[in-house]
C-alpha cells in the first residue's frame, strides 16, 4: 500500500468469468476510487472509516512533488 500510494494515477484491472468465458476491463480510478482500493489493500474485506483514513493519509504522504520526473502509475487487480 505504501508503494502504491506514490503513484500519480491508478488503474483497476478487473477479470470477470461468466459462462466459462473470461473478460477483462481496465479503468482509471478517480480520487475516491484510489482511496477505496488502497483501503482494500490495507484492510482486506473489512473496510472501516479508520482504514479509509489510513488510505487517505498514505495518499497525502505519497503525493507527487513538484520536482518529480515523469508520471508514476499504479495498478490494482481484481478477479471475480
Amino acid at each position: 500500500a505504501q508503494l502504491a500510494s506514490h503513484a500519480d494515477s491508478h488503474y483497476l484491472i478487473e477479470k470477470h468469468t461468466e459462462e466459462g468465458r473470461a473478460s477483462t476491463a481496465v479503468r482509471q480510478l478517480d480520487e475516491a476510487g484510489r482511496e477505496e482500493e488502497l483501503a482494500r489493500i490495507i484492510g482486506g474485506t473489512e473496510i472501516t472509516d479508520a482504514v479509509r483514513a489510513a488510505a487517505r493519509d498514505l495518499m497525502l504522504q505519497g503525493g507527487s512533488s513538484a520536482g518529480s520526473v515523469g508520471k508514476r502509475r499504479g495498478c490494482f487487480a481484481r478477479a471475480y
